[in-house]
């Protein structure tokens, strides 16, 4: 049987337990409401003094991005009325295996929607037509067929400069992250794959030009390799371009 004395030390335990457990309540309680105060001070500091800043700072960049889209809605738009361009090109590779770039030139056409056709005239003569989903190569009396699947490099070029030229910004945006800087007069579009495997290939693709004109076209491998392809018309003549 448990004796009175034992009954009196565990009610003397338990009220003492509570009693501190309500002073921490209480402590916490008015840190709690103190903390409140001081959010609320500082809020009425910010909305009272820096009200317009902060609308500034949030919304600013809205009317930019939407500006920027509706010009790169516009430029795509231009693209997409030319059915057939015919440029010639010029073409430099830099490696990193090699002490020196390596040059070529000729001539690229495309025929709306998808056919692209790529004539090297130097340092050798080689044709690729790119119809779809397959290319043909042709060089001399010899001709092959292969799916741009097995050509990453390939079918990259193909795609994002066939989509620019078709004014296909479904597909830029389905395959790409975009960036398009400046407005229809001059402009630059950077292109960064989505495709995970892709990526292993490529890291960023850049194409600047003027109006409906495509000027420089750039690929960045993602081994450091660095292709600048400079695009000019016989009536326009060489057409001096920087990135």
């Amino acid at each position: 049987m448990i004796s009175g004395s034992v009954i009196t030390n565990i009610a003397v335990g338990a009220n003492s337990f509570t009693q501190t457990y309500a002073k921490y309540a209480q402590i916490l309680v008015r840190m709690n409401s103190h903390l409140h105060r001081c959010y609320s001070k500082l809020w009425g500091i910010i909305t009272r003094e820096n009200k317009s800043f902060l609308l500034i700072f949030l919304f600013s960049c809205v009317p930019v991005q939407a500006a920027q889209a509706d010009e790169l809605e516009s430029l795509m738009q231009a693209m997409a009325a030319i059915k057939h361009r015919i440029v010639q090109y010029k073409e430099e590779k830099q490696m990193e295996l090699l002490d020196a770039p390596l040059f070529s030139e000729g001539t690229l056409e495309y025929l709306a929607p998808d056919k692209l056709v790529r004539t090297v005239l130097k340092p050798s003569r080689v044709r690729y037509t790119i119809d779809s989903k397959q290319v043909t190569i042709k060089k001399g009396d010899k001709s092959r067929t292969r799916n741009l699947d097995q050509l990453p490099l390939l079918r990259t070029f193909a795609e994002s400069f066939r989509a620019i030229l078709a004014g296909d910004l479904n597909s830029l945006q389905k395959y790409y992250e975009i960036d398009f800087r400046g407005n229809q007069d001059q402009w630059e579009i950077s292109l960064r794959p989505k495709d995970k495997k892709l990526v292993a290939y490529v890291n960023r693709l850049q194409v600047s030009g003027a109006g409906d004109r495509v000027l420089l076209y750039i690929i960045e491998d993602s081994n450091g390799d660095l292709t600048r392809m400079r695009l000019f018309s016989d009536e326009a003549g060489e057409a001096e371009v920087g990135e």
